[in-house]
């Protein structure tokens, strides 16, 4: 995603749906709407996904098989100024993955059952005899988020198709 330079990139905590945890994010866009202030939020650590590359096809792996391959990961990332943790159970980007990178990444296909998804191939590493891939999602994981005391709230349906074009024009905006 291109930002303008001149912008500094606000952050905002997302809270869950129960309302129990938070998830950093970035604010991307926002709006306001009869006194309310709306906001499209990016997570600040991108999800990644670490699949094995084997006769089976890839396999997608639990982040408790992840021990060996974090420092081998890490290591191939570091001339980018990237890194791999685990956090909550969920595979997490460290540092700020840079367009020009990622233009120089190439792209594997997923498919879901319910859609077809890009990502793209942060690095690939050699462990006991099989080839490893981290994946990044090539468009960013995004939630539209109502702010209230300082903290972006989940939208109802209702409130989402209210503001979700005016959001998408505001993110256009930004961009270009």
């Amino acid at each position: 995603m291109t930002r303008a330079p001149e912008q500094a990139i606000e952050t905002l905590p997302l809270l869950s749906a129960d309302k129990k945890s938070e998830l950093p994010c970035h604010v991307v866009a926002d709006v306001e709407v009869q006194g309310v202030r709306y906001v499209l939020l990016t997570p600040k650590n991108a999800w990644l996904s670490v699949v094995r590359d084997d006769e089976d096809g890839i396999v997608e792996l639990d982040t408790s098989e992840f021990g060996p391959l974090e420092p081998l990961f890490n290591e191939a990332l570091k001339p980018q100024g990237l890194s791999v943790k685990v956090e909550s159970d969920e595979f997490l980007l460290v540092g700020e993955l840079k367009e020009e990178f990622a233009e120089l990444c190439d792209t594997v296909g997923i498919n879901d059952e319910d859609e077809d998804d890009a990502f793209l191939i942060l690095a690939d590493v050699e462990h006991d005899g099989a080839k490893y891939l981290l994946l990044s999602p090539e468009l960013p994981a995004m939630f539209a988020a109502r702010v209230e005391n300082g903290k972006g709230h989940p939208l109802s349906e209702k409130e989402l198709e209210k503001v979700e074009g005016r959001l998408e024009e505001a993110l256009t905006e930004r961009l270009h």
